[in-house]
């Protein structure tokens, strides 16, 4: 609070209020005229700066001793060098759930949601079937309503589209490309039921998978019920196809994420 106390009283604009919702009603889903905006954010990047910069200034000046006595390297030495980090200096994952498979791996993804960056979900469906009745949508109309409102009048770019299949569509493959000796694939959606079996058919490299599934993450918040699951079963490395068809007619299937170990 005296950082911010201080910046408050300079007049940084830091701190400044930010002027959300000057309307009545608010045009902008999710802003109300008592909302701090990106305040916060702005601080904490000042915040963060005045640190780095009392770091910078301190370096900088033992630098200057160095110079001074002439113990400082040249800049071509090889002590300036940037190395790779020992992974056991790098600051221990505390859940205890996803430590073993995130405190020491890299994955690749595909997905659906905006802003992204890197593949989406749809540049890893197999070209000669395509997506087969598969149909990119929101979770519901008045998430597909709120987000055109947003980005049509606030500059939004969020968006929550996901990839779904009911009992009238048909099979949809992804290849999966680069996967690692040894690795998993997983995937992730907004499932109304997580017994697999009991309504769909899920393949990797042509063979069934649904009792070979564990349970990644399960998050539900807003307007979505996320989850994760993964597999080794009849993972192979190099190019991988995973497959899911929806067999009920009751229930459908919103994929939103495809990840996997990579070779490289």
């Amino acid at each position: 609070m005296k950082a911010y106390n201080l910046l408050k009283k300079k007049g940084s604009p830091g701190v400044a209020d930010d002027r959300f919702c000057a309307g009545d009603p608010c045009p902008c889903p999710g802003q109300v005229r008592w909302h701090a905006g990106y305040k916060l954010q702005r601080f904490r990047g000042h915040h963060l700066a005045l640190a780095y910069l009392d770091m910078f200034a301190e370096a900088v000046s033992k630098y200057g001793a160095l110079l001074a006595d002439g113990g400082a390297p040249g800049a071509d030495a090889a002590r300036w060098a940037i190395a790779p980090r020992d992974p056991g200096d790098l600051p221990a994952i505390k859940n205890a759930k996803v430590q073993p498979l995130f405190g020491s791996a890299t994955f690749r993804c595909a997905f659906t949601w905006q802003p992204k960056v890197g593949k989406s979900l749809l540049d890893l469906v197999d070209p000669q079937l395509g997506v087969n009745g598969w149909k990119m949508q929101h979770p519901s109309p008045r998430v597909a309503s709120v987000t055109e409102q947003g980005q049509g009048k606030c500059h939004y770019r969020d968006e929550k589209r996901s990839l779904v299949g009911n009992a009238q569509s048909h099979w949809i493959f992804f290849n999966v490309p680069d996967v690692a000796d040894g690795g998993v694939i997983a995937f992730c959606g907004d499932f109304k039921s997580h017994k697999f079996g009991e309504y769909a058919l899920i393949v990797v490299n042509q063979e069934e998978v649904m009792g070979e599934l564990s349970v990644w993450l399960e998050s539900k918040t807003l307007g979505i019920a996320s989850a994760c699951f993964s597999t080794a079963h009849n993972v192979v490395e190099g190019e991988n196809v995973i497959g899911f068809r929806v067999t009920s007619g009751d229930l459908s299937m919103s994929l939103t994420h495809l990840i996997w170990s990579p070779s490289k």
